[in-house]
C-alpha cells in the first residue's frame, strides 16, 4: 500500500510541477522562488543522507554549497566555460575538497565532528570574503546567465525552472536509490 501510494503521489506531484509554470497566477518572481526551492532540495538531500541516515552532525554543510556555487560562477566568469561545463567542473572541485576534508574528519564523531565541520564552514566563509578579487568579497558576485545552446536561461524563465526541476527530480531519485541500497543500509548501521 505505502509503496504504491508513494509512486502515485510522486507521479502526480511531478505532473503538477511540470504544469505549474503555465498557470495563470505564475509570474517571474514565483518562478524564481520555485528555482530556489529546487536548489534547496539538492542541499537538503545531501544533508539528509549525512545527518538523517548516517547520523553524522555536519554544521558546515553550507560551505560545500558555497564552494560549488562560487566555483561554477568563477569558472564561467574567468575561464569562459559554458554553464553545463562549469557545473560539472564545480561538482568535481567540490567533491575533491569534500574528499580532502573528509579524510581527517572520518576519524571524528559526535561533538568533535560538529566542531570540525563548523570550523570548516567558518574558514570557507572567511576565504570567500578575503578572496575579493576572485569572489567580489562580501557583496558576492553576479552570476552570468546560464546558456545552453541557443537558450539563455535566467532565474525568471521557464527554461531555468525546468532545468532545476529535472536536476532536483534526478537527484531525489538517486538519493532514494542510495537509501534503499547496500550503502544506505550501511549509513543506517553507522547511525545505530
Amino acid at each position: 500500500m505505502g509503496s504504491a501510494f508513494n509512486k502515485i503521489f510522486s507521479v502526480v506531484l511531478l505532473i503538477l510541477l511540470v504544469i505549474v509554470p503555465h498557470m495563470p497566477f505564475m509570474d517571474p518572481y514565483l518562478l524564481f522562488i520555485f528555482d530556489l526551492i529546487f536548489i534547496s532540495v539538492l542541499v537538503s538531500l545531501g544533508l539528509n543522507l549525512l545527518a538523517g541516515y548516517a547520523g553524522q552532525v555536519s554544521i558546515g554543510h553550507a560551505a560545500f554549497y558555497a564552494i560549488g556555487a562560487y566555483s561554477s560562477a568563477i569558472i564561467q566568469e574567468r575561464l569562459g566555460i559554458p554553464f553545463l561545463g562549469s557545473m560539472v567542473l564545480a561538482a568535481a572541485i567540490t567533491a575533491a575538497i569534500g574528499y580532502i576534508v573528509g579524510l581527517p574528519a572520518i576519524r571524528l564523531q559526535g561533538l568533535f565532528l560538529a566542531m570540525a565541520t563548523l570550523a570548516f564552514g567558518l574558514v570557507i566563509e572567511e576565504v570567500l570574503i578575503i578572496a575579493e578579487p576572485l569572489t567580489h568579497g562580501p557583496d558576492g558576485m553576479a552570476v552570468p546567465d546560464a546558456v545552453i545552446g541557443p537558450w539563455v536561461l535566467t532565474s525568471d524563465t521557464n527554461g531555468f525552472y525546468y532545468i532545476c526541476l529535472i536536476v532536483a527530480a534526478i537527484m531525489t531519485w538517486v538519493a532514494v536509490n542510495i537509501v534503499n541500497s547496500r550503502t544506505g543500509r550501511a549509513f543506517v548501521a553507522l547511525r545505530e
